[in-house]
């Protein structure tokens, strides 16, 4: 189960009572969560690890274990079973993209890897991409995203969260080929390249997968400016039905746009429902008909 730090404390112990997790592990940016742990009853929870600066107040003041302590206890040599379970739970992602409290959706290895291979073939990722991860690994997106890249033998570039310079100053020190948008991030890189009326480019940029909404014509204008030599590509899921993507380049004079679908396996878990795009009138939407 992966959750972030701009998560409230009730959120996430709304999460673990659903879940009924063994352990948490947290660090800094989540520190206070450990003595508000000392006064709720989350009765799954046998572990709390924390990762992070030993040097840290928070480690002085309280009695928590690190991860150190947990290898140190459990480095003994143990036989494994190993089995196949391809559509067991590999994770439980909260979303917030329906009404009332945020669901927890468990994503299975399958689907996960499905995903992940389907980013592979679809945009290309290979041994030479340099990718910045700017959204948090505890989303489906970045998370997927990762795998990709972790499948291919890519280098990761890893901020501690969201920063438009921070993320800017990485792409141009790393020379970052890949990342992932919404349009939010997009907005903001955007709006910091643009310095007194002057577009600074960023040439080491190739790939570029926008989710979380869809780009209108103006940030797309924008974003092919400032990443000239970048495919962009524009997904779309479902993280409760999550299972396959697939894609199509649209042609709309706006450059390199591209559509990738994570289309959720529909038919497995829907076999009479099926999902039609107006290529036409380059809709953002799809429609489901039964």
């Amino acid at each position: 189960m992966g959750m972030h730090q701009l998560q409230s404390f009730e959120e996430a112990k709304s999460a673990m009572l659903m879940t009924k997790p063994v352990m948490l592990v947290t660090d800094e940016s989540c520190s206070f969560w450990y003595s508000e742990l000392q006064s709720s009853a989350v009765t799954s929870l046998r572990w709390h690890f924390f990762i992070g600066s030993f040097s840290s107040g928070f480690m002085k003041t309280s009695n928590v274990s690190t991860a150190e302590t947990f290898l140190k206890h459990t480095m003994r040599s143990i036989s494994f079973d190993h089995f196949w379970a391809p559509e067991d739970a590999a994770i439980v992602c909260f979303t917030s993209g329906t009404t009332g409290k945020p669901k927890g959706v468990i994503i299975s290895h399958s689907a996960l890897m499905v995903q992940s291979m389907a980013k592979v073939a679809i945009l290309g990722y290979s041994e030479d991409d340099v990718y910045l991860h700017t959204t948090p690994l505890c989303h489906i997106g970045g998370l997927s995203s990762a795998l990709a890249m972790l499948m291919v033998g890519a280098c990761h570039v890893l901020i501690p969260k969201f920063k438009v310079a921070v993320a800017v100053d990485a792409i141009e020190k790393q020379c970052v080929t890949s990342l992932i948008t919404v349009p939010a991030i997009m907005a903001d890189l955007v709006s910091l390249s643009r310095v007194n009326g002057k577009w600074e480019e960023r040439q080491s940029v190739k790939k570029i997968l926008n989710g979380g909404g869809s780009l209108s014509d103006e940030p797309i204008k924008s974003a092919i400016k400032l990443f000239p030599r970048a495919k962009i590509f524009s997904a779309y899921a479902m993280l409760s039905l999550l299972k396959h993507g697939w894609d199509r380049p649209m042609q709309n004079g706006l450059g390199s746009l591209h559509f990738f679908f994570c289309s959720s396996y529909i038919h497995y878990y829907l076999p009479n429902i099926s999902i039609y795009w107006n290529y036409r009138s380059h809709s953002y939407f799809s429609s489901l008909f039964l």
